[in-house]
This record gives structure tokens, C-alpha cells and sequence, in this order.
């Protein structure tokens, strides 16, 4: 059913080829291996997280699969753009995350969509972490509200805020895997380090089975140097270069008005570039050859030393050159410092301070 559509998206769309902190988890590990985990983030805002949560999903759902859509973002545009008034709700993340012994599978509600439900947000979140400060493990919180859910889906994708922040780091606590938008923007590959970097803490100190498997550019213009830019830069830098998804998600007006409509851009308009690019971008997600990227991945960590980094990334970056249309930003990996594993979330969230 998908191959037309991906076969028409090749013509016209893509552009290019090619010590565990807290071990105490409510659920059985192995209730959580053929379920993949996603975290949809990027501390940098507007640049397609949530577009990517809800498209991806429910081209995953459309092909089959058990989806679960978990918004972890207080202003629940995900639960918005799947039609759904958080006003309404009885119950959202806000519950689950704020008492300690709260559970996912209360919140979880359908979607009018086969094989797509979704874990709803509301706005009380934005005051979660205030109250999740004085609780015991609360980097692992919404790991141990899991239960048995992951034995029932297929995939899991949680959307995370655009921020460093302790709900983030509850969303890479208990994924298997993290994908990160990227908007055909210079500012976007400066975030990179930063984000590159929490992960690298996250997967040595919380999840060490944690996994960087994916970098998507979306809001990609091809009349513009900058955007070609950037993706080359992605293609060359040696952290994202074997984890770039050769599906590139375009400007395309379709998917701003799904959103207002309350439904995912395939369903809304089948044949526009947004529900093409999604389509294909669901296929190569499925297809994807986890260890070969986990080997890849270690290969790159272990060989990325702090004379590695230096000699391979350089000096400091220049800038960007608004005369060429071009970006210059160098992207580099700062060194990972370390800190003991009480109170993980808080030296992350002064790194992120820091910079």
C-alpha cells in the first residue's frame, strides 16, 4: 500500500542519497525489547519535534504497527494537533509525573486513528518539575510509570519540550533510542553540541543502552544555499554522518494546516509533499539496522577523543556569513565532564545554563 507513494516521493522529494542511576523499573526489561522507544527532541524550539512526533506516527500506525504518542511538553501541541482539547481531559502527564506512583495506562486514550494512541499533555505540566524536585528518583519517573505498556505497542515516540530540562531527561531515561529534528537553519547545528553532549552524559550515567539512531532535516528549502549547507555539514560531521535519514522533510504549507485540522498531514492531504516525505520516512524508521548504528555509534564515542575532537572538528566556530547565504558554524562536541550520579538532571541543567 506504501510503495507508490514512497516510489512518487523518490521523484520529488528527496534531495539527497544516502553504572545504571536508578535500576528499579516497575516493568520486566524484557516486556520493553521488542517495543522501540523514541524521544522526538532538540532544546532548540520550531523545529518540527512534534510535527515529526505526530506524521511519524501515524505513518508507523497506517503500516501496521501499535503506536503510542506520549506528549511531554506543557503547551500539548501534540495532543492538539490530534484533535484533542487538554481542557477536556481528566487526566494528562501532569498526574503521572507529579505522583510518585502514578502509572501511563490511566492516561492513555485513543486517537480516530487505527493503531495511534497517545498519552495526553496539558498545561499543569509547565509546573511538574517544581514538584518532582523534592522526589526520591525523579530522573526515572515516567521509566518507572512505563508498567507493562511497552509490551503493547510497537513503538513508543515521546515528544519532549524544547528545552534541557528534567522532563527531557526522563524521556531519555527510559527510550531506547533518540531521534533529533533538525531545521535547515546554521542556529540549528550550534545546538548540536550541547544536545550531543546530554546524551553522551544521559546514556553513561542513567541509560546505558540509550541510542542516538537519527538526525531528520526538516524545513528544508531547496532554493537556498543555506539549507544545502547545512546538510552537508551533517553528511561530514562524523557524530551525525551514519544516523542522517536520507528522507528530508520540506516546507510545505499542508502540514501548518493539518495541524490547525486536528489530524496528521497523511491523512489530511494524501498527496501533498509533507504525507509523502512522512510515508518514506516511516519506512526507512522500520528498516532501520539498529546495531550496525550502535557500532557505528561506540566506534565514533571511543574514537572522539579530546585530541580526536580538536584535530577533527577545529578551532572555533566563525560565524555565520550573510554575504555568501551560507552557514560557517563549525560544529565541535564539547568534553563530557564528570559528575556523580545523584542529582544527574540538576548538573545537566547547569551545563544547559552554562551555555
Amino acid at each position: 500500500m506504501l510503495a507508490a507513494p514512497a516510489a512518487r516521493f523518490n521523484g520529488r522529494e528527496k534531495c539527497f542519497s544516502r553504572p545504571l542511576f536508578l535500576p528499579i523499573h516497575s516493568y520486566d526489561p524484557e516486556e520493553k525489547m521488542g517495543c522501540r522507544i523514541v524521544g522526538s527532541m532538540n532544546q532548540k524550539g520550531g523545529v518540527g519535534k512534534t510535527t515529526t512526533a505526530i506524521n511519524l506516527g501515524a505513518a508507523i500506525a497506517e503500516a501496521g504497527k501499535r503506536v503510542l504518542l506520549i506528549d511531554l511538553d506543557p503547551q500539548a501541541h501534540l495532543t492538539r494537533g490530534l484533535g484533542i482539547d487538554p481542557v477536556d481531559l481528566e487526566r494528562s502527564m501532569y498526574d503521572v509525573m507529579t505522583d510518585p506512583r502514578g502509572q501511563l495506562d490511566p492516561v492513555i486514550i485513543p486517537t480516530k486513528w487505527r493503531g495511534l494512541d497517545i498519552a495526553p499533555s496539558h498545561i499543569d505540566l509547565s509546573g511538574a518539575e517544581v514538584e518532582m524536585v523534592p522526589m526520591f528518583g525523579r530522573e526515572a519517573r515516567l521509566a518507572r510509570a512505563l508498567g507493562d505498556v511497552p509490551s503493547r505497542y510497537d513503538f513508543i515516540i515521546i515528544d519532549c519540550q524544547p528545552s534541557l530540562s528534567l522532563l527531557t531527561i526522563n524521556a531519555m531515561n527510559c527510550s531506547t533510542e533518540i531521534f533529533i529534528m533538525m531545521q535547515a537553519h546554521p542556529f540549528a547545528l550550534e545546538g548540536l553540541d550541547k544536545l550531543y553532549e546530554v546524551y553522551e552524559l544521559v546514556s553513561e550515567q542513567m541509560n546505558p543502552d540509550l541510542l542516538f539512531s537519527g538526525v531528520l532535516v526538516t524545513m528544508f528549502d531547496t532554493r537556498t544555499k543555506v539549507s544545502h549547507e547545512v546538510v552537508r555539514k551533517l553528511k561530514a560531521d562524523p557524530r551525525t554522518s551514519h544516523v542522517l535519514f536520507e528522507t528530508i522533510v520540506r516546507t510545505n504549507i499542508k502540514i501548518a494546516e493539518s495541524q490547525g485540522a486536528g489530524m496528521p498531514v497523511i491523512h489530511y492531504d494524501v498527496e501533498c509533499h509533507g504525507a509523502y516525505a512522512y510515508r518514506a520516512l516511516a519506512q526507512e524508521v522500520m528498516s532501520l539496522d539498529l546495531e550496525a548504528i550502535r557500532r557505528r555509534d561506540n566506534e565514533v564515542r571511543a574514537g572522539l577523543s579530546q585530541e580526536g575532537r580538536e584535530a577533527v572538528l577545529g578551532g572555533e566556530p566563525e560565524g555565520f556569513k550573510a554575504e555568501d547565504n551560507s552557514p560557517q558554524t563549525d560544529i565541535r562536541t564539547a568534553e563530557t565532564q564528570p559528575i556523580a550520579t545523584d542529582g544527574v538532571a540538576d548538573a545537566l541543567r547547569k551545563h544547559t545554563d552554562a551555555a
